[in-house]
């Protein structure tokens, strides 16, 4: 992964320009001959922003403005941080970086709201690997709920038996995470590795099989102020369209 990485920015022309993340240890170490930009979180950044909310962009030591993004999420405030830089190196000006930014509507299915289940607002999310989830749990956590309810759809089972450790640890931002069964995708499963294998090792986990027990399950859990979070990359939007009423 990190070889194509450097194979593309080394293949930037002279005349070009690289955007890199000075959060990112290997992206900061990528080489190019083409002039090169760095963004992020870091005090070293070129273009540097903050955790505050509208979020500040500073270049060479100088706040050029703030911007008030829609997506909760340091990760998308570190992303939009990264499209200023690249508008802004072209010509554009601040003023039109921070308005496109905030009026970004967001990403289909990422943490987008899609409608209400008894009371709670409901999110679809595509997260399918362990710092995906982690990232949007820290994220809805900035929505301020009463709790955070996920149901989680694994996403093959070779990722699954893979990452088994790491998604153990993933859900902690979440109060309950209701695990459905694998998302096949057509792949075998020779380790013989089951849905009910994460959920014994989530102490904030239960299995729940199917859409209807997850239904079930919801019914008698899911209350107002809630926040109920569906992630998966397989089939679970079809569950949030069932359940979500749209307001």
């Amino acid at each position: 992964m990190h070889d194509l990485f450097a194979q593309f920015v080394a293949g930037l022309p002279a005349d070009g320009l690289a955007v890199l993340c000075a959060d990112d240890e290997r992206a900061g170490s990528l080489e190019t001959a083409s002039r090169r930009v760095t963004y992020g979180f870091s005090a070293n950044a070129d273009y540097r922003c903050d955790d505050k909310r509208p979020f500040a962009i500073h270049h060479q030591g100088r706040e050029l403005g703030r911007v008030n993004l829609r997506q909760p999420g340091r990760h998308n405030v570190q992303n939009a941080t990264g499209a200023a830089a690249m508008a802004l190196e072209v010509g554009v000006s601040f003023a039109d970086v921070a308005g496109a930014l905030e009026r970004f509507p967001g990403a289909h299915r990422r943490l987008e709201f899609i409608g209400v289940f008894q009371g709670a607002s409901v999110y679809d999310d595509y997260g399918h690997h362990p710092s995906k989830v982690r990232a949007t749990l820290q994220a809805s956590r900035e929505l301020r709920a009463r709790r955070v309810i996920v149901v989680f759809q694994p996403h093959r089972y070779s990722r699954l038996a893979a990452l088994m450790q790491d998604f153990s640890r993933a859900f902690t931002g979440a109060d309950k995470v209701l695990v459905l069964d694998v998302y096949s995708a057509g792949e075998d499963n020779p380790t013989g590795v089951q849905a009910t294998d994460l959920a014994d090792r989530l102490p904030n986990g239960i299995y729940v099989g199917d859409f209807k027990g997850a239904r079930e399950t919801l019914e008698n859990l899911v209350g107002p102020g809630d926040l109920l979070l569906l992630m998966g990359a397989g089939d679970i939007r079809k569950l949030g369209d069932e359940l979500a009423q749209r307001v």
